[in-house]
């Protein structure tokens, strides 16, 4: 994975009270964290992020939908998403990280 100096690589938005996001443009992102904010999907195409190693959405209670992960996601926390219908497919390089379905 390489890495332009100077990028922004850890983007936390997490309890800013997101209705909707858009991050395709931020590809050099390695950990996102969007926890506890009011969306019901994700609308970015997160597979376009392809330095994505961990994905926080804890808390996301009215998230229904995730949207196709990168390959090298690693980590995917999700408790708490109380309204999130399933997980995505993982990528078949997701290799024996952390994938933590919601609790009701």
């Amino acid at each position: 994975m390489e890495r332009v100096k100077g990028s922004l690589q850890v983007l936390n938005v997490s309890n800013c009270n997101l209705s909707w996001t858009n991050l395709e443009s931020l590809c050099s992102i390695v950990e996102l964290d969007m926890s506890r904010n009011d969306f019901t999907s994700i609308v970015a195409n997160l597979n376009h992020l392809s330095c994505l190693t961990c994905l926080r959405v804890i808390g996301c209670r009215n998230l229904k939908v995730l949207p196709k992960l990168p390959s090298s996601i690693v980590n995917l926390f999700a408790q708490g998403c109380v309204s999130l219908v399933e997980l995505p497919k993982l990528p078949n390089e997701y290799n024996g990280g952390r994938a933590v379905k919601a609790t009701k």
